[in-house]
């Protein structure tokens, strides 16, 4: 009979038949099950309730007495009992559950201690590893150092047991017969005796030898001064035969000066005989009119034509004559000496005048090239008097600035740096001497019209400030020029801070310091020399600011700085001032509503603070463009839809955004509305306001974002000293400058008690400002922030130092804040900025400088030796850097080499590397050069100011471009004597091939660019940082192209406008002129030239004109014919081809998508556009034919009316179905040939060369006319004068201000770079955003490891091989390999040649293995080996490398 329970393994009821067993839990099971349950489970717990159970505690057997289970009843006392049990039992469980707890508690906490213990160790362990790899990299440099210690010293071995054989010999030499027999007598008898005079006999032929070699050479060198002394004598010959010349054409030029006075005599007397006319009564502009009609003169003399004065500078008789002027009296206006002027005392005339009325006839007139059109008719006249009474009396017409001979040139076209970073092209004339500045003119004015400014005046032209426009825009220019500012401290911070503001164009600027010039200021400020010791900082500074820009007004105050004083400007910035007068002044201009600076630097620390006031207005809170789109669709509803163009760029608007809207046809009730906000749809489309009630949308128009003004509130200095608010990027940056906020209060109360700085390296002064840190008052609205002592006394030690990598990183920020005052653009910072490179000091404290190495030895390094030490200072000299680079940032560059004393001793040296030439744009952010330096190398120039800073800068300068053609110049010897490289370069691929060339020869690097207000520098170090690792080109390349049929016919984008524009220029005005005159020489036909390009343009530039223009107003007819053909009968034509409702085969229009349908323009002179093309055309083709060109828009406005409407020259201007040039038939090539062949035979033209900085030569006149009517025809949206000529002109955006930052961060590196070896986190690689106050500077990258089996490297490693003597082999080449390194070759390259290679064939194989490599290398590459060349450079590639190994560059070393 079963009982009445079961096994919960195996679920069958107990019996006898089965040993039952238990377990303490109270459980029971089969016996058989328990065991193996035990023994197949993964640990040993109860089958049923899982508490953990062993073997020991199993109850083998248990009986029941079943009979008994059926028939007894419970018994409640032995319930009990075994209740009892049951909670005794639970008890004892509990008690060792929490004894168990509390071992694991126990053990967690041990566990915990060990971790802590186990992180702790690893971290000693990586600073033991890392002070072991220092300590490695020590023991290795003393190991050299010792080495080469051993080698000087058996060196100095040598050569003391040399030199005193030769005294020996000398002794031998200058001796007595007697002395030297008595000399061999004394050397004995014996094998020693005789191999000493085998020495001194040796030694004196040698000697004898050498002495022939010298007189070999002496009478080489003879010979040479004697060509030369020829040379020379015939060069002075051939300068007498010049000025012989020169002094006939002075004798002609007087001549005909004195004709010009005759002529002016007779004219004169004209005048006296038609004033007497005048005053016949009555005076009317009709009487006047009628007498000069009914005159008895010839119908000829109504036009007559009156030769110029050769020196007339006043009188331009041509300027608005009708007529036809003969060339040859084209010549006299090349001159450019002194010309008499006829008087402008009040005649006769005048009186009359004022009695005639005023007539209304007023033409308009039109900005030329940004300048406005002066020596107009008196208004009163224009109408009282005919065309010739007015130029005969009036005589206020201002001659042309450039003749026919001027404009000739043969000059060539280079490719170069532009100084920052891409290339450009300029102009390099064959002939250096004739490089000089253009002359410039006055300009005739009435004397009504004599505008009298007061401030610099000198005939040199004003600085261009062409380029601040794109990035500050005109209107904050033009706030910055009315600008009056106040700066007080011209120490180094000062000057840089002057420098920068005069640089912008600030409209005056007051110097105020009255401290007296010492050594220390020569550290770090660039206008002051020697020479200026003992006198007031602010005068002996003035004279060179003024030549920086003749623009800005520059004084000095020299008394106090009072509340009168600073009512009078809107800015004030104090550089160096102590901190009472800080808060004197800061008070009363908070007040006052003057903006307020403060900028410091002691050492290697810096601040800057500013104060706009608690109401101050940013107009333009940032750099970005306003932006603008094209208009596709308007609906009609509420809420109106705006769909913009597909095929403009993507604009990029938010809800909120305020815009405005012009150019709509249809819904004109849209333009000029006042700004109104949008929302932006899924589909990018704008939702604005209601629309229902105006008129429906027809086409064209333009959105606007309008760009919203922002309000700053500033506190006062005495506020902002106790709760600074900081610029800072993270929170560990906001407590460091809480730090330096203490530590510059402290400073400033120790000069207040000791009436000094802490002196240089002293530790008493430094524990003095430390407890004054200390005692100062805690910075309110901070958290409680634990005082950086150390950070303190490292600042205190160096405080007393001035440096100009400093002064140039603060000063050029300052600057920047300066204008942001005063133009109102870009966010001013939030107060206080903060800047230190403590890290370029040395991290181990006995490579510190000592007080006595810091003590002022009254030199112009004192202010740095205060920071670094005279050891330094010594290293620093002997440093040889090569500059890449002279442009803005190279030029700051080599400022900062002169102030620290870079290369200055005779064993070291600076190299200026830069083949580009000024232009007129650079004056405006390279101060070291000058208008009288335009045409002249940068290279040169930039070398001889710098010199001119310190005399004592060893500088070279070198013109030729650094890239793979010059590596025969800047080869393995120069190289091998440069200690580092600094790039300034404008362009990625001549970064990326420094950057290659400083890897090649292990240099370190520092490279640095701006764009605007943004910039960054970067420093690469031989096996600490990573390669450089630029783009390869610029994100718009500037190679870009575009589809020819897209730019004839198809724009759709400004930019494909301003390309046709700039090939109208080349083509009509360059192009052609050359193919015209190397027709004969080059071809006999056009059948030999290209049919489809040539002759298209060689019919253009003939245009309407059957012969060669003889006159201005042939040049008129010309330009005229030409704007008809480009913007009416091309466009007619085109339409007539692919008319405007053309449907392709698939049903979709062909105007449609990215094509535009074009409307053709109807020419009106009194449209500013139409006009500014033909007088710019015009004078263009004028100077392209040598003939005289006019500015006279009166003139021309009445010619145009009078001109008949040019007839159309060719209606089929491209093939039917194609985008390419229709071709011409044979018998208009034969016409065509016909006309070539009579323009090739007068003098040859000369082809007009564009220029972008020269706003008077009609070459931008021409591309921005060109630009604006190709965009009308197109529909496309206009852009402005000055985006033209950036993109035109490649111009790339600069200021002095982020310029002389970035300058200042490479000087930084530099320190380091130059101090030796350092481990990788104390360089920096830094960033910065001037108009968005960001600042950003982080420590760069460790150079990627690679690695092949037992092989690692970076890029700065190389496998070296020796040549040997003899050479080696292939095989002994690969063979090595493989010995050394393990390296199995497949491949061997010499750049893009292949040496060997594993698939090739046996045979080529063996006949390449058994050549030397250098005989291999000439064989495949045809050429030897450069002389002097001393490594070879290969690549390899291994078996069993992977797709992304790159395995270092194999040097064989020759």
């Amino acid at each position: 009979m079963p009982i009445r329970a079961l096994c919960t393994i195996c679920s069958d009821f107990f019996d006898h038949s089965r040993d039952v067993a238990a377990i303490h839990c109270g459980h029971t099971f089969h016996m058989q099950c328990l065991i193996q349950w035990f023994e197949t489970a993964p640990s040993r717990t109860c089958p049923q309730c899982r508490i953990q159970v062993g073997k020991k505690a199993i109850i083998n057997k248990l009986f029941f007495d079943l009979a008994q289970e059926e028939e007894s009843l419970l018994d409640a006392e032995f319930l009990k009992n075994e209740l009892d049990s049951i909670r005794a039992q639970l008890s004892h469980k509990e008690r060792e559950k929490r004894d168990s707890q509390a071992i694991i508690d126990t053990l967690r906490d041990t566990l915990e201690e060990r971790n802590a213990t186990v992180e702790s160790l690893q971290n000693a362990l990586d600073k033991t590893e890392m002070l072991c790899s220092t300590l490695k990299k020590q023991m290795k440099f003393l190991e050299q150092q010792q080495d080469e210690t051993k080698q000087a010293r058996e060196e100095a071995r040598r050569l003391k047991s040399k030199m005193k054989t030769m005294e020996q010999i000398e002794l031998l030499l200058q001796s007595q017969r007697s002395e030297v027999e008595e000399m061999i007598r004394d050397m004995g008898v014996g094998q020693s005796a005789v191999e000493q005079l085998a020495v001194y006999c040796v030694s004196l032929k040698k000697e004898y030898e050498n002495l022939k070699e010298a007189r070999r050479a002496s009478g080489e060198l003879a010979d040479k001064l004697k060509k030369d002394l020829a040379s020379s004598r015939s060069k002075l010959k051939t300068v007498y035969t010049e000025l012989d010349q020169a002094k006939l054409e002075l004798k002609s030029t007087q001549k005909d000066l004195q004709n010009a006075d005759k002529e002016i005599v007779s004219l004169r007397k004209k005048l006296t005989m038609l004033q007497g006319t005048l005053n016949l009564p009555p005076v009317t502009s009709e009487t006047v009119s009628r007498l000069v009609l009914e005159s008895p003169a010839p119908m000829e003399m109504l036009n007559p034509k009156l030769h110029r004065p050769s020196f007339g500078d006043e009188i331009d008789f041509n300027a608005t004559f009708d007529v036809d002027t003969p060339p040859s009296q084209t010549s006299s206006s090349q001159h450019h000496s002194k010309k008499p002027c006829l008087e402008r005392a009040r005649s006769p005339v005048q009186d009359v005048l004022k009695k005639i009325p005023k007539v209304s006839r007023q033409e308009p007139q039109l900005s030329l090239g940004g300048q406005r059109c002066i020596g107009e008719p008196d208004e009163e006249l224009a109408g009282a008097f005919p065309l010739f009474i007015r130029n005969a009396v009036l005589g206020q017409k201002q001659p042309n600035r450039t003749t026919a001979a001027s404009r000739c040139s043969t000059d060539v076209v280079r490719i170069g740096f532009d100084g920052l970073g891409g290339r450009t092209k300029f102009i390099q004339p064959t002939d250096t001497a004739i490089i000089r500045p253009m002359p410039v003119k006055p300009k005739a004015r009435s004397k009504q019209k004599v505008r009298i400014k007061t401030g610099n005046s000198s005939s040199q032209p004003k600085l261009d400030t062409f380029l601040w426009q794109y990035v500050l825009g005109l209107p904050a220019m033009r706030r910055i020029r009315e600008a009056n500012v106040l700066l007080s401290g011209l120490q180094g911070l000062g000057a840089e801070v002057a420098k920068n503001l005069v640089l912008m164009g600030i409209g005056s600027l007051t110097l105020h310091d009255p401290q007296s010039t010492c050594w220390a200021d020569l550290a770090a400020q660039f206008f002051l020399s020697e020479e200026s010791l003992g006198r007031s900082r602010a005068e002996a500074s003035q004279a060179q600011l003024s030549q920086l820009n003749e623009a800005v007004q520059i004084s000095v105050h020299t008394g106090d700085i009072t509340n009168d004083l600073l009512q009078a400007f809107q800015v004030v910035v104090l550089t160096n001032s102590k901190l009472e007068e800080q808060l004197k002044v800061g008070t009363f201009c908070h007040e006052n509503k003057i903006c307020f600076l403060v900028a410091e630097t002691r050492g290697l620390v810096g601040r800057l603070f500013c104060d706009f006031g608690e109401d101050f207005t940013v107009e333009d809170p940032t750099e970005v463009e306003p932006m603008t789109a094209a208009i596709q669709d308007i609906s009609q509803g509420l809420p109106g839809i705006v769909t913009l163009r597909q095929d403009t760029k993507r604009q990029f608007f938010y809800d909120g955004d305020l815009v405005v809207f012009s150019g709509i046809e249809g819904m004109v009730e849209l333009n000029g509305r006042s700004p109104q906000p949008v929302r932006v749809q899924k589909d990018g489309s704008l939702e604005i306001g209601d629309t229902t009630a105006f008129s429906p949308y027809l086409c064209g128009g333009v959105v606007t974002e309008v760009k919203r003004s922002k309000t700053v509130r500033h506190k006062s200095l005495d506020k902002a000293l106790l709760q600074p608010r900081v610029v800072a990027q993270n929170t560990q940056e906001v407590q460091r400058a809480h730090c330096l906020h203490q530590a510059f209060h402290a400073l400033h109360k120790f000069q207040k008690l000791h009436g000094r700085l802490p002196k240089p390296w002293d530790p008493v002064d430094a524990e003095t400002v430390v407890r004054l840190a200390r005692d100062l008052e805690p910075l309110k609205g901070t958290k409680e922030e634990s005082l950086d002592e150390a950070l303190i006394r490292t600042i205190a030690l160096s405080s007393a130092g001035s440096l100009s990598p400093m002064a140039a990183v603060l000063g050029g920020v300052a600057a920047q804040e300066v204008l942001k005052a005063v133009s109102g653009k870009f966010m001013p910072l939030d107060q206080w900025l903060y800047f230190d490179a403590l890290e370029c000091l040395p991290e181990a404290e006995e490579l510190l400088p000592n007080s006595e190495d810091c003590h002022p030895r009254n030199c112009r390094y004192d202010g740095q030796t205060a920071v670094f030490g005279a050891s330094f200072q010594e290293k620093l000299s002997y440093q040889r850097y090569l500059l890449v680079g002279a442009g803005a940032i190279g030029c700051e560059m080599l400022k900062g080499f002169a102030l620290m004393g870079l290369g200055v001793k005779a064993n070291g040296g600076v190299t200026v590397a830069d083949m580009d030439h000024i232009e007129r744009s650079n004056l405006s952010r390279q101060f070291l050069f000058r208008p009288q330096d335009i045409g002249s190398p940068k290279a040169e120039v930039a070398a001889r100011a710098a010199q001119r800073l310190n005399p004592d800068l060893q500088v070279t300068s070198c013109t030729y471009p650094l890239d793979s053609t010059t590596e025969h110049i800047y080869g393995d010897d120069f190289f091998s004597r440069v200690d580092g490289v600094v790039a300034a370069l404008d362009s990625f691929e001549a970064r990326h091939y420094v950057a290659a060339r400083c890897t090649h020869y292990l240099k370190p690097l520092l490279e640095a660019g701006t764009q605007g207000t943004r910039g960054s520098s970067s420093v690469f170090v031989p096996h600490v940082t990573e390669t450089y690792n630029g783009p390869a080109s610029a994100a718009a390349s500037e190679t870009a192209s575009y589809p020819l049929c897209t730019l004839r016919y198809f724009p759709s984008t400004v930019e494909h406008v301003l390309q046709w524009a700039r090939d109208e220029f080349e083509g009509l005005f360059r192009l052609s002129a050359e193919t015209i005159n190397g027709y004969p020489q080059t071809c006999t036909s056009l059948s030999d030239i290209d049919r489809t390009q040539t002759p298209t343009i060689l019919q253009q530039v003939m245009g309407v004109l059957k012969v060669r223009p003889r006159t201005w107003q042939d040049c008129v007819v010309w330009a005229l014919g030409h704007w008809q053909l480009c913007f009416h009968d091309s466009i007619i034509e085109l339409l007539r081809l692919f008319p405007s409702e053309k449907v392709l085969e698939d049903g979709t229009l062909f105007w449609s998508g990215s094509k535009r349908c074009p409307q053709p323009l109807q020419f009106d002179p009194s449209h500013d556009m139409h006009f500014l093309y033909v007088l710019a055309a015009a004078n263009l083709y004028a100077q392209m034919h040598g003939l005289t060109g006019s500015q006279d828009q009166t003139s021309l406005r009445k010619l145009l009316k009078l001109l008949p409407k040019p007839e159309s020259m060719r209606p089929d201007l491209i093939s039917d179905g194609t985008f390419t040039p229709a071709d011409f038939a044979p018998e208009q090539l034969k016409e065509l040939q016909e006309r070539l062949e009579d323009w090739s035979k007068g003098p040859p033209l000369k082809p007009v060369l564009f220029g972008k900085d020269d706003d008077s030569n009609f070459h931008m006149d021409f591309v921005v006319a060109a630009t604006d009517l190709r965009a009308q025809n197109y529909g496309i949206l206009p852009v402005n004068h000055a985006q033209i000529k950036q993109t035109v002109g490649q111009i790339i955006p600069a200021v002095a201000t982020s310029t002389a930052v970035v300058a200042g961060l490479l000087g930084l590196e530099l320190y380091k770079v130059v101090s030796g070896p350092r481990p990788l986190d104390t360089f920096r690689q830094s960033s910065l955003h001037l108009a968005e106050n960001d600042f950003i500077r982080a420590v760069p990258s460790a150079p990627a490891v690679q690695s092949f089996h037992h092989l690692t490297w970076t890029r700065w490693d190389r496998l070296k091989v020796p040549a040997g003597q003899p050479e080696r082999t292939l095989a002994s080449l690969l063979a090595h390999l493989q010995k050394e390194h393990r390296l199995k070759v497949k491949r061997l390259l010499y750049g893009q040649a292949v040496l060997y290679s594993a698939g090739w064939s046996l045979e080529k194989q063996t006949g390449c293995l058994c050549l030397r490599v250098t005989e291999l290398v000439q064989q495949v590459t045809g050429r030897e080996p450069e002389p002097g060349l001393r490594v070879l450079v290969l690549e390899l590639s291994c078996e069993g490398e992977e797709d992304e190994t790159a395995f270092p560059p194999l040097h064989y070393e020759l």
